[in-house]
């Protein structure tokens, strides 16, 4: 190799290893080869009002942590972000892929029940589960069966038209 040919190839690698790397704008769709995929978890314990929106790259990594924040206890005795192994037994989760990319704080009474979880009422502010609560409205107004007026009523029951009382 000559003078000529070897500074052409020293300049040609110095141009490659200069130039860089595409940077993804913040909130892009594309995933990095190296960071794990996050997904969105609904986490909480059955039967009871504590569940939470949790993204997690796994089921079991949304339970840990819910289990961790809550101050629950593991077989073992340690805290389950201490190394602990043992299993979130007393705590579910299920996947809500419609929720993935949506922040925490931007979820709404409506987008827990479209997920099939209850939610309070938006008239009495009750605690109710999801076959007793509807979305009225353009709005998506959280409503019990309790609190529908007449009108929402026969939309939703159109068997109980005609039916005297």
């Amino acid at each position: 190799m000559n003078r000529r040919g070897f500074l052409r190839n020293s300049v040609s690698f110095v141009a490659v290893v200069t130039v860089p790397a595409p940077v993804l704008a913040v909130g892009s769709k594309l995933p990095s080869v190296f960071a794990p995929v996050m997904k969105s978890f609904a986490v909480g314990t059955e039967g009871e009002w504590d569940w939470q929106h949790i993204v997690a790259e796994s089921s079991e990594v949304a339970r840990r942590f819910f289990a961790y924040e809550n101050g629950e206890e593991c077989e073992c005795g340690k805290d389950f972000d201490d190394g602990c192994t043992c299993e979130a037994s007393m705590v579910s989760s299920e996947r809500i892929a419609a929720w993935d990319g949506i922040e925490d704080k931007r979820l709404t009474r409506a987008d827990w029940v479209q997920a099939g979880f209850g939610a309070n009422c938006n008239r009495c502010d009750w605690e109710t589960d999801s076959s007793d609560i509807h979305l009225i409205g353009e709005r998506r107004e959280i409503v019990c069966n309790d609190c529908l007026d007449a009108d929402e009523r026969k939309s939703i029951f159109p068997e109980e038209v005609g039916i005297a009382s």
